[in-house]
């Protein structure tokens, strides 16, 4: 298996948002274990973005124009906020798109998809 490509379940997440059984399966990935916090922009090749950084993150996510339908997997592994660098991530109790998508919390986990306009958060801790 290669180094940038992982078949894993993806901690409770999945199986708290279904609890049917579903189990993820990531595909190739480059944004796995940012270590320096600061500032990301998300690929294409992207499914799991983790900060496992002592600092904050912002993520720069692609349009939710150019690719309605995505999910994204995003985890804190410490005690650091993860905000989106634009006003574009819905709330999972819906409401104005803001910024945020992780509190400053260790284990803070969130999943996001594209509906064309924003990133709606459709699971968390």
């Amino acid at each position: 298996m290669a180094s940038n490509t992982i078949k894993a379940q993806v901690a409770a997440s999945p199986r708290a948002a279904n609890p049917s059984g579903f189990e993820m399966v990531c595909g190739t990935y480059t944004g796995y274990g940012i270590p320096f916090g600061g500032a990301y922009t998300v690929t294409s090749k992207d499914s799991v973005v983790a900060n496992k950084s002592s600092g904050a993150l912002v993520l720069t996510l692609p349009t939710p124009s150019s690719c309605i339908n995505r999910h994204l997997f995003v985890v804190t592994k410490s005690a650091s906020a993860v905000t989106s660098n634009a006003s574009n991530v819905e709330p999972l109790a819906g409401g104005a798109a803001g910024t945020a998508i992780l509190a400053a919390t260790a284990g803070k986990w969130a999943h996001l998809v594209s509906d064309g306009t924003n990133w709606v958060i459709v699971g968390s801790n």
